[in-house]
């Protein structure tokens, strides 16, 4: 949940299924080398019932290690937007460079680098980590198998400010940022 409610929560099409507010004390004890904010999401993925959801999260909560979590002791599957910070765990091959000119910009859109990590995952749950430059890096990462698809074709209504007139581009997208849109809609609304 955004910064004004200060909790999280495990939410889908509207309805919020578990929350825990930060600001309260842990749900359970943290385990060593586990984080309070870590802590407190494993604990509400241990609420859901059943197994193999497909949590989708901001870059707030997507690490390498907390989707090794959810895989080992919830066969909980992650996906998600992903800071480069070394311990997000994004793989070092998938960075792209921020570009501050407009022709590097320019020629560097478009640009994919991806790269798949297994260590320490269970069978079937290696993580995807890509890199899209558009304006800038995009950076996600994820272990959910339908995401993994390449691209797919999207249509976008643009304005022409010379026009003033709208008209409408197909671009291409990745599958992952297509599926991390539709889904974390899902959970905004809630």
């Amino acid at each position: 949940e955004g910064d004004g409610y200060q909790c999280d929560a495990i939410a889908d099409r509207g309805y919020t299924y578990t929350f825990w507010f930060r600001c309260d004390k842990l749900p359970v004890a943290a385990e060593k080398g586990v984080s309070d904010r870590d802590t407190r999401c494993l604990w509400l993925a241990s609420r859901l019932p059943g197994r193999w959801y497909r949590l989708w999260m901001d870059n707030l909560f997507v690490s390498f290690g907390f989707g090794q979590m959810l895989a080992e002791k919830y066969e909980i599957l992650f996906g998600g937007t992903c800071t480069t910070q070394e311990y997000r765990g994004l793989h070092k091959a998938v960075i792209q460079v921020q570009k501050t000119k407009v022709k590097e910009i320019e020629e560097a859109r478009g640009t994919v680098k991806a790269s798949v990590r297994s260590e320490g995952m269970p069978a079937g749950c290696e993580v995807l980590s890509v890199s899209y430059y558009d304006a800038a890096p995009f950076n996600m990462m994820s272990n959910i198998p339908d995401a993994s698809e390449w691209t797919v074709e999207i249509h976008r209504k643009c304005f022409n400010v010379g026009t003033q007139k709208h008209f409408w581009v197909t671009i291409g997208r990745l599958h992952l940022a297509d599926a991390y849109n539709f889904y974390m809609n899902s959970v905004d609304l809630s």
